[in-house]
């Protein structure tokens, strides 16, 4: 007896339609769930650059917030000094030797919050005036001082700025000596501009009246 091949299988035609019809299906759910793990791949990745560039940029701010701008000036560089006093940094210092009878003035444009300023030395008691929109603050008392050789009293003059506003400082020095302003942004956000420098001059003393008496003789 010879050996038949085995017949083959009929296969229904339900079931290979039904095969052909789930492999697009499956194929779609893939590739759709291949993208969503693309996109969110990306998103993570874009939100990590995002991190990165604001760290570099406040590492980038902070060495230039940490630096002051101090200078020490003459009554006859005063107006032309004052105007450098705000190239960096959070705290601008202005302070220069007067002498008795000078006349000093200074004005200051303040845009934003967290100023704080103070006047010292011979400048302690200058007139002060503030002018503009926001919260401000000025405060001037005298403090009492005592040491085993002498004493004596202190003046101490400072204010806060918060809007847009002015400090007008004018002075007639009585006594010479050394007087300043120092002006310190509290804000830890880079400020929203700069203040400025509206005007400042420094008219020197013209010293004691020389009277002189021409005497005749008969």
């Amino acid at each position: 007896m010879d050996d038949a091949a085995p017949a083959p299988v009929a296969i229904p035609s339900s079931f290979a339609d039904r095969r052909v019809r789930l492999a697009p299906k499956l194929s779609e759910t893939n590739v759709s769930d291949i993208k969503r793990r693309d996109w969110a791949a990306r998103t993570i990745a874009l939100l990590a650059v995002v991190v990165v560039l604001a760290g570099a940029l406040l590492l980038f701010n902070a060495p230039n917030r940490e630096r002051r701008t101090a200078i020490t000036t003459s009554c006859s560089q005063f107006g032309a000094d004052a105007h450098k006093l705000f190239g960096k940094g959070d705290t601008a210092v202005l302070s220069a030797s007067f002498a008795a009878g000078d006349n000093v003035h200074l004005a200051i444009d303040f845009k934003g919050v967290g100023y704080v300023w103070e006047l010292t030395g011979v400048l302690a008691t200058a007139k002060k005036d503030v002018t503009g929109s926001g919260s401000f603050t000025t405060v001037t008392k005298s403090k009492s001082t005592s040491t085993a050789a002498n004493s004596g009293t202190s003046t101490i003059s400072h204010g806060e700025i918060n809007g847009f506003a002015t400090l007008d400082v004018a002075s007639d020095i009585i006594a010479a000596g050394e007087g300043g302003i120092v002006i310190t942004n509290t804000n830890s956000l880079p400020p929203f501009a700069l203040p400025r420098v509206a005007s400042a001059s420094c008219e020197a003393s013209k010293g004691p009246v020389q009277l002189s008496v021409h005497a005749t003789t008969k």
